[in-house]
């Protein structure tokens, strides 16, 4: 069974390789929802700051509340 043209398969299987972006959302129902909130912005600061991530840097999903 042939997915793709045998000429494209190596970049194909390449990307396979890479890794997959991380997506999480926070329950704003939970008590401790501002709490986790507040972490989890702390650590994507770090991220940010980091030149080794850039182009893989977390974004908050605009049209989600909060």
């Amino acid at each position: 069974m042939k997915i793709l043209p045998e000429e494209d398969w190596e970049a194909f299987y390449n990307m396979l390789k890479e890794p997959l972006d991380i997506c999480f959302r926070i329950n704003s129902i939970h008590k401790h929802w501002t709490r986790t909130k507040k972490l989890m912005e702390e650590k994507i600061d770090k991220i940010l700051a980091d030149p080794t991530m850039e182009k893989r840097t977390p974004q908050k999903v605009k049209w989600y509340p909060n």
